[in-house]
């Protein structure tokens, strides 16, 4: 992978990273990437919300918090300067990520959204009729 593809333009000084994709399309695995090339821990996504001393234990109706949870977690990174900041969530929907975005831009951030289109099988074995409503409800960005 080129790496040099993740640098900070000389002029530029902070930026935050929106990754989407279906479940299984390489978002985790790609924010991790990003993250060593930075040196960053200011990454995060929904699913983090549900990871415990007993592993991920997913609950549906827990859902609406863990983004509320990731929001606020990018709020902070992002109100105390962090350099790069990393949002990597499913996001089929453009309204479910262009609030990061408008928040990114008032605090002088660029953005790089970056959409996953790969098929890994998701690690958190995410039925295939589930992620096949997703498929069917996403809305490309064109940004």
């Amino acid at each position: 992978m080129d790496f040099d593809a993740f640098k900070l333009h000389p002029a530029t000084s902070k930026i935050v990273y929106i990754i989407r994709g279906l479940p299984g399309s390489g978002k985790t695995t790609l924010a991790r990437l990003i993250a060593a090339c930075y040196h960053t821990e200011d990454w995060f996504e929904a699913d983090m919300y549900f990871d415990g001393i007993n592993g991920y234990e997913f609950k549906p109706e827990l859902l609406g918090d863990a983004h509320e949870w990731c929001f606020k977690q990018f709020t902070m990174a992002l109100d105390a300067g962090s350099r790069c900041v990393i949002i990597s969530n499913t996001s089929s929907r453009l309204k479910e990520f262009t609030h990061y975005m408008e928040y990114a831009y008032d605090m002088g951030y660029e953005v790089q959204v970056i959409e996953c289109q790969m098929q890994f099988g998701s690690i958190h074995d995410v039925p295939d009729a589930t992620i096949a409503k997703m498929r069917a409800r996403w809305e490309a960005f064109h940004g």
